[in-house]
C-alpha cells in the first residue's frame, strides 16, 4: 500500500460522521447503556456479597480449612466465559434494535424532505407514507399541506387560506400513540428478554456461590441460617434493580418519542403559519442535527414556493 493510499484511508478516517449516522450510534448507546449499568449494579452487588461471606468464612476460619476462596473464584470465572458471548450477542442485537429505532425516528422527515427535493428539481413528486412513519400530526398535515401547493403550483396562483378546524386549536408537541406503540413494543420486547437474561445471569451465579457457601459449612446451624436468608434479601434487591430497568427502558421510549414529536410540530406549525399567508417562515430546531439535512430541504422548499407565489401575484 503507498503513500498515497494511506493517505485516503486516514482522510477518511479524519473525516466527521454524518449527523443522521452520529445520531444513529447515540441512539444505539443509549439502548446499550441500560442493561450493561444493570448489569453493573448487579455485578457490583454481588462482589459485595461474595466479600461478605468470605469476611464470614475467615472470621469463621473455614478459608484455610476449605480453600473455598479460591474454589468460589474458580467457579465465578467459569460462568462468566460461559455466558461472554451470548452477552456479546444481545448487546449486538440492542445496537441493531438501537439503529432501527433511530431510522424510525427519522425517516417522517426523510419522506418529507425527499419530496421537498424531488418537487425543486423538477423530478414527479409524491409523498406516501408507510405504516411504519404513521406521524398522525405531521403526515396528515404535510399531505393537506403539499396537495395545496401542488394546486397552487398548477394555477400559478396562491392566496393564503384558512386551515382545517381540527389544526387550529394544537399548539404543543401532541402524543403521539401509534407511532409511540411501534417502537415502545420494540423496546419492551427486547429489554424484557434481556432482563430475564440478566436476572438469570445474576441468580445463576449467586445460587451457585451460596451452594458452595452451605457446602462448605456442612452440619454448621447458624451459617446455613445466614446464607438461606441472605439468599432473600439478595433476591428482592435483584426484583427492585429488575423493575428500575423496566422503568428505565420505558422512560428511554418517552424520550425516543420527544425527538420525534417536538420537530414534527415545528414542522406542523410553520406549513401551517405559511398556509396563513406568512410566507417568510421557516423552520428552526434547536438541538436536533440530526434532521439538519431533511430541515434544510424543506426550507428550500417553502423559499421555492415563496418565490413562485410573488412572481404568480406580481403577474397579476
Amino acid at each position: 500500500m503507498n503513500r498515497k493510499t494511506w493517505g485516503v484511508w486516514i482522510a477518511q478516517i479524519k473525516k466527521p460522521l454524518r449527523d443522521d449516522t452520529l445520531f444513529k450510534i447515540l441512539s444505539s448507546l443509549k439502548i446499550i447503556a441500560i442493561p450493561v449499568m444493570t448489569l453493573g449494579i448487579l455485578a457490583s452487588m454481588l462482589w459485595i456479597i461474595l466479600s461478605i461471606n468470605l469476611v464470614y468464612f475467615s472470621a469463621n476460619g473455614f478459608l484455610k480449612v476449605s480453600g473455598i476462596e479460591d474454589t468460589f473464584y474458580e467457579h465465578l470465572s467459569q460462568i462468566l466465559f460461559f455466558n461472554l458471548i451470548w452477552g456479546l450477542l444481545a448487546l449486538g442485537i440492542m445496537a441493531l434494535l438501537g439503529w432501527y429505532v433511530s431510522s424510525l425516528i427519522l425517516r417522517p422527515f426523510k419522506l418529507i424532505g425527499d419530496y421537498c427535493d424531488q418537487v425543486l428539481k423538477g423530478e414527479k413528486a409524491e409523498y406516501n407514507q408507510d405504516l411504519f412513519t404513521d406521524v398522525r400530526l405531521l403526515t396528515s398535515f404535510c399531505d393537506y399541506f403539499f396537495n395545496c401547493m401542488e394546486n397552487a403550483l398548477k394555477n400559478k396562483l396562491f392566496t393564503p387560506l384558512e386551515v382545517l378546524k381540527k389544526y387550529q386549536k394544537i399548539h404543543a408537541p401532541v402524543f403521539e400513540k401509534s407511532f409511540f406503540i411501534q417502537f415502545f413494543l420494540l423496546i419492551l420486547v427486547t429489554s424484557v428478554a434481556g432482563g430475564i437474561g440478566i436476572y438469570y445471569l445474576t441468580v445463576e451465579i449467586y445460587m451457585d456461590l451460596i451452594a458452595l457457601s452451605i457446602q462448605a459449612l456442612k452440619s454448621e446451624p447458624v451459617g446455613r441460617y445466614f446464607f438461606s436468608e441472605q439468599k432473600e434479601i439478595f433476591i428482592q434487591i435483584v426484583n427492585i434493580v429488575m423493575v428500575i430497568y423496566l422503568v428505565m427502558n420505558f422512560f428511554l421510549c418517552m424520550h425516543f418519542h420527544s425527538l420525534i414529536s417536538g420537530p414534527a410540530f415545528a414542522v406542523f406549525s410553520t406549513m401551517r403559519s405559511f398556509l396563513k399567508g406568512n410566507f417568510d417562515s421557516r423552520i428552526h430546531i434547536i438541538g436536533s442535527r440530526y434532521l439538519r439535512d431533511h430541515i434544510m430541504k424543506i426550507n428550500k422548499y417553502l423559499e421555492y414556493i415563496q418565490k413562485n407565489v410573488e412572481l404568480h401575484k406580481n403577474k397579476d
